[in-house]
């Protein structure tokens, strides 16, 4: 379920999704109180199971599709 919803975030940013994805990150951690999420009820698992905002910003920064904005 962690590879698949990780994976799923990830194409959406490779689809041009990545500022959705971001925004929609931020107000989630916002709202919940959340500095880091991982998804799951393990406030320190090292899996991410949704793409953290700063994973979403490091994706981003290495696709030439974000170079322009």
């Amino acid at each position: 379920m962690d590879k698949f919803e990780y994976n799923t975030d990830k194409r959406s940013i490779e689809h041009y999704l990545g500022f959705q994805l971001l925004s929609w990150s931020k107000e989630m951690r916002m709202k919940l109180h959340l500095n880091k999420w991982s998804g799951t009820k393990k406030p320190n698992a090292k899996r991410e199971r949704y793409v953290n905002p700063e994973t979403t910003l490091q994706t981003m920064a290495l696709l030439p599709i974000y170079k322009k904005s």
